[in-house]
């Protein structure tokens, strides 16, 4: 298959070409859109004199902060894109990349995109590290870099109405496209008329009126943004946004002309741009949904042979059955988010990113195709991707009811169009997905994280993981903690500064060691390569069994039940089976022998590719199953694999589907999903 490196990783440099300074969220969330007098604290104050100093409306520098960071800092974590503070201005070193894509090291190290900060900082005569970490210094340096970019914009001037700040806020939205970046611009014109008013996490209370009868200035021909030739010169004032109305559910699949295993475009094409820009959404109607084109195209046009990005075409579910839906959270914006994916160069993308504050939902890549979603090719080809806008150590702000029941009337249409079953072994998370090779084995992520309301969504999709609690007399048992009373700690450490998140419902049990409260927490090799104990942090999945997952039971000792997890007995504690649920449909496997191999994909020999397509290696991971435990088994898998190129490289074997004589079962091992060969397991009797 075609190098998966390309696939995987989002990278944070990357992802920070997409986003740049002003990338944003929801058009109106976490705030009230209604305000009295402003606030008199430190970071109101902030504001204003930067906006002062600079020249910048003050409601306007704040309405982008809040679509970006909400006024937040995200516990003084560089985010995704590789911002620090409320403006939300990059850092990103080249050797931030290299792991992930050389070549785009090379092309784009020195992109100012990257290095926002840099900038804002020299525009302030202020150090960059200090710009980081004191929250004055970046509002103030954030406000003269959009001073800055806006002259650029306007012959040396700034605009002389707010209106006129619009295409220098689409600019840095950080969309390459038109369609990307208007979008982002919509947004925040659209909560500057509502106004907004919100207290941060650090208790700093910050308001902006609302900015009634602005009339933007929507001629992006000076941007440089593609897209811009024609939709960009209309009249001055007048171009129509986006449509953001609720699509039919019109199937835009049927565009292809050959629907064999061998085929799937020709490789003359337009870009993805070009392609999809009158696409529409694949949702329910009772939804709004919209469509913006994820990137298909070379990071360098002039080597279309070479890397690419952000997805793959295919003809699902004719070549390859489309069987599960993984749900993530972007740890971006929701704007940010959709402009990365519009940039080649991110090396991933989704099928749908899911808005927080309303649930609006823009579907970016077809669900006929793959886009590099799941850091699994396996994964990849034959799931689809659902982003939810969000930080997964802040998901209890996030996750949304609004953004729940549009995310569970997606999947819903999703599952019956595409005939998947309802249940959490096809319905999972990204956390749920193991890496394919044992390099990989313990990183993979921990999205949509332990903030993720399992039992609730599954209710929403009509599929509750189950009436009645209770699992004290079963074999195997269901996890099913009651959300809003489990609360285990839980700690975020970014940058190795922990501290211990704020109370609230949790969709994990805690596994020991022993049965016994005090005993230490179970620990995974993997992710504990010292052999150290588990911990609390966030992305610690060694010893988290997740609300809908289903384990085998291997002893009882008076309020504490042991399952079979990771090859280790694992205590959680289950008094009169008030945290799990009986499991009456699972089936139990058993190793035939000793210490069993497990595999992050069902691959086919070598023997089995064809002339001209590269065999994948089929790796064991560093799991192996003992005799004598018993583990859920899940659905069964004929080995598979799925070339695929750039549909502009001259490969002959484009979209070759190749079949494995060899027969897999997955099971569910330990937080994730892992393959056993058929032929190494028997029945648990």
């Amino acid at each position: 298959m075609i190098t998966p490196r390309r696939r995987w990783a989002r990278s944070v440099v990357a992802t920070a070409l997409a986003a740049g300074l002003l990338t944003g969220a929801s058009q109106s969330a976490f705030g009230e859109p209604r305000t009295a007098q402003a606030p008199n604290t430190e970071e109101q104050r902030a504001f204003e004199s930067a906006a002062e100093e600079f020249g910048v409306p003050t409601p306007l520098l704040m309405a982008v902060s809040y679509q970006l960071t909400r006024w937040e800092n995200h516990h003084g974590e560089q985010s995704k894109a590789g911002g620090y503070g409320p403006m939300h201005l990059t850092d990103v070193r080249p050797e931030q990349l290299r792991a992930d894509n050389p070549k785009l090291l090379e092309q784009a190290a020195d992109n100012p995109r990257l290095h926002t900060l840099q900038k804002a900082a020299g525009l302030v005569g202020s150090d960059a590290d200090q710009v980081k970490r004191d929250m004055a210094q970046n509002i103030r340096a954030g406000a003269a870099l959009l001073a800055d970019r806006a002259k650029e914009l306007d012959g040396g001037k700034l605009p002389e109405n707010i209106g006129g700040w619009y295409p220098a806020v689409a600019e840095l939205s950080g969309s390459p496209q038109a369609s990307g970046a208007r979008s982002f611009a919509e947004d925040v014109y659209d909560v500057l008329g509502q106004g907004r008013k919100r207290t941060t996490s650090t208790g700093q209370e910050l308001a902006y009126p609302k900015v009634a009868d602005v009339r933007p200035d929507r001629d992006l021909a000076g941007t440089g943004l593609e897209g811009t030739g024609e939709e960009g010169t209309g009249a001055e004032g007048t171009e129509e946004a986006p449509s953001a109305e609720p699509s039919t559910s019109q199937d835009p699949a049927g565009d292809r002309s050959q629907t064999g295993q061998d085929s799937a475009r020709t490789s003359e094409q337009p870009s993805s741009s070009q392609q999809n820009s009158d696409r529409q959404a694949e949702c329910p109607d009772d939804v709004d949904c919209r469509y913006v084109p994820a990137a298909y195209e070379p990071t360098d046009p002039e080597k279309p042979a070479g890397s690419y990005g952000n997805y793959d075409t295919a003809n699902r579910p004719q070549d390859v059955k489309i069987d599960s839906i993984v749900l993530h959270n972007t740890e971006l914006s929701y704007q940010a988010t959709i402009s990365a994916f519009q940039n080649p160069a991110n090396a991933s993308a989704s099928h749908y990113v899911v808005r927080s504050s309303d649930g609006q939902i823009t579907q970016m890549v077809p669900t006929k195709d793959m886009p590099w979603h799941a850091g699994s090719w396996d994964r990849n080809i034959r799931s689809i991707g659902i982003e939810h806008e969000g930080w997964a150590a802040e998901g209890g702000t996030w996750y949304t009811e609004q953004m729940y029941r549009s995310s569970a009337k997606l999947v819903k249409y999703l599952a019956d169009k595409y005939d998947i079953p309802l249940d959490r072994t096809h319905i999972l998370g990204h956390d749920e997905v193991t890496a394919e090779t044992p390099k990989k084995a313990g990183l993979e992520h921990y999205d949509p994280g332990p903030f993720w309301d399992w039992a609730h969504y599954m209710n929403l999709l009509g599929a509750p993981l189950d009436d009645a609690s209770g699992g004290a007399e079963e074999d195997v048992v269901t996890i099913f903690p009651n959300f809003a009373e489990n609360r285990p700690e839980v700690q975020n450490c970014p940058d190795g500064n922990c501290e211990v998140l704020p109370k609230q419902g949790a969709n994990f049990l805690p596994l020991r060691t022993e049965p016994r409260a005090d005993a230490p927490l179970l620990t995974s090799e993997v992710v504990h390569p010292d052999g150290s104990a588990g911990s609390t942090r966030i992305e610690d999945w060694g010893n988290k069994a997740a609300t809908g997952r289903q384990y085998a039971v291997a002893e009882r000792s008076g309020e504490w039940l042991a399952i079979w997890f990771d090859g280790k007995k694992a205590w959680l504690h289950d008094p009169d089976g008030k945290n799990t649920a009986p499991a009456d449909d699972a089936e139990l496997v058993r190793a035939k022998r000793d210490r069993i191999p497990t595999y992050g994909r069902a691959a086919p020999t070598a023997e089995e590719y064809p002339e001209g397509v590269e065999p994948t290696e089929l790796e064991p991971l560093p799991y192996e199953v003992p005799a004598g435990q018993a583990y859920v088994k899940g659905p069964d898998a004929k080995a598979k694999d799925y070339h695929v190129a750039f549909d502009g490289a001259d490969d002959p074997n484009n979209h070759k589907v190749v079949n494995g004589s060899e027969e897999f079962v997955q099971i569910s091992f330990n937080h994730r999903w892992v393959y056993v060969k058929k032929a190494d397991l028997q029945a648990a009797s």
